[in-house]
C-alpha cells in the first residue's frame, strides 16, 4: 500500500512539473497581462479574457465600462440557441450616458467570430457603445464588417452559457423575444413583466489574477483532489489539454498582425498633431454615428442603436437561426 502511494505521488509530481513547464512556455508575456473579467449571472459565473491586441479600442471601452460598474443588473435580453447572447442596456440613469458615446471601429483583423468570442454589437460603422454579445457557436457570417471585431473570449463558465434561458427566441423582427426599444424606454421592469425568465448579469468586475495564474490555480485544485483521492492524475492531463485548446490559443503578435491597407499608418502630412484630436480620436459624435436621441425624454432610437442585425445579413438567414433552435 505504501509503495502504491509512493508511485502515485511520484507520477503526480512529474505531471505537475511538466504542466508548469508547459504553462511557462505557452502562456507568454502577452497572455500573462491580459485582464480577466468575472461576471456573476443568475445562472452562474463567467470569466472573460480581454485581448487588447484583437481590438484595442473595443477592449479599452469594455474595461472602461467594467471599471464604471456599468454591467450591473443587466438583462441578457437576446439569447438565441446556436447563435448568441447579447446584452448591455441599462436603466440606471447615472450610467445611461454611455449609450450615447460611440467609439470608432478597430482595424478588422478578420479573426472571425468563433465560439465563446466576445464582441461589441454594432448597427453600422462606428456605432459601438455598450452592447456586447457572446457567440454560442462559430458564426461564419459575422466578423467581416469593420465593427465586427472580437476583443476577448470566455475562458471559464461554459455551463453558465449552456444554462441561460433561450426559450423566448430572437428579438423582433426576427423573433418574438424582448424588444430592445421597449427595454430602452421602460427598463428592466419591461423584462420582468413580459419576459420573466430572462437571465441577468448581476455584476462584472476585474479579477486580481492573470490568465497564467488562473490556469495554475485550477491545476493546483485538481492536484489537491488527486492527493485526497477524489480524482486521478489523468484528469490533470485532460485539464492541461483543455486549457491548451480553449485558453492558451496563440495570440497574434504585432509582427503577425496583417492590417488592411486602409488601416496602415500613414505620414501625417496635414501638419496637425494627432494627439490633439478630440478624445484621442476614437469617440464619434452622435449624429455621425447614426444614433438618434430625443433629449427631452431620453428615448434612445431603438433600431439605430447597436443592433447586431447587420444590413449585410439577409432576414431569411437570420430567421433560419431560429428554425434550428
Amino acid at each position: 500500500m505504501i509503495l502504491k502511494c509512493l508511485i502515485w505521488f511520484l507520477r503526480l509530481s512529474i505531471i505537475i512539473f511538466f504542466i508548469y513547464s508547459s504553462a511557462q512556455e505557452d502562456t507568454g508575456k502577452d497572455s500573462e497581462s491580459h485582464p480577466l473579467i468575472e461576471c456573476e449571472t443568475s445562472k452562474g459565473s463567467l470569466v472573460i479574457e480581454v485581448i487588447p491586441q484583437w481590438s484595442p479600442l473595443g477592449a479599452e471601452r469594455f474595461l472602461e465600462l467594467i471599471d464604471d460598474n456599468f454591467y450591473t443588473n443587466i438583462a441578457l435580453y437576446r439569447c438565441v440557441r446556436r447563435f448568441l447572447v447579447q446584452f448591455g442596456i441599462t436603466d440606471n440613469q447615472s450610467k445611461r450616458h454611455w449609450h450615447h458615446q460611440a467609439i470608432k471601429d478597430d482595424p478588422n483583423l478578420h479573426l472571425g467570430i468563433k465560439k465563446n468570442y466576445v464582441s461589441f454589437a454594432g448597427g453600422g460603422p462606428n456605432t459601438r457603445t455598450t452592447q456586447i454579445f457572446i457567440a454560442f457557436e462559430d458564426l461564419d457570417f459575422l466578423g467581416n464588417e469593420p465593427w465586427e471585431t472580437p476583443f476577448g473570449r470566455v475562458i471559464k463558465g461554459q455551463e453558465t452559457l449552456d444554462h441561460l434561458y433561450k426559450g423566448y427566441g430572437d428579438i423582433p423582427p426576427f423573433g418574438n423575444g424582448p424588444d430592445q426599444s421597449e427595454l430602452f424606454q421602460e427598463g428592466n421592469e419591461y423584462i420582468h413583466r413580459m419576459f420573466p425568465q430572462v437571465d441577468f448579469i448581476h455584476t462584472c468586475s476585474r479579477m486580481a489574477v492573470s490568465v497564467k495564474e488562473e490556469k495554475e490555480q485550477e491545476i493546483l485544485e485538481e492536484a489537491a483532489a488527486v492527493v485526497e483521492g477524489r480524482s486521478n492524475p489523468n484528469n490533470i492531463l485532460n485539464l492541461m489539454k483543455k486549457k491548451e485548446e480553449e485558453v492558451l490559443q496563440p495570440v497574434l503578435s504585432e509582427e503577425e498582425i496583417q492590417l488592411p491597407d486602409s488601416a496602415k499608418q500613414t505620414d501625417n502630412d496635414d501638419g496637425q498633431d494627432p494627439d490633439k484630436e478630440e478624445q484621442e480620436n476614437h469617440l464619434i459624435p452622435e449624429e455621425e454615428a447614426g444614433l438618434e436621441f430625443h433629449q427631452e425624454d431620453l428615448h434612445e432610437g431603438g433600431e439605430n442603436l447597436v443592433l447586431l442585425d447587420e444590413p449585410h445579413v439577409p432576414v431569411e438567414e437570420k430567421v433560419s437561426q431560429n428554425v434550428h433552435m
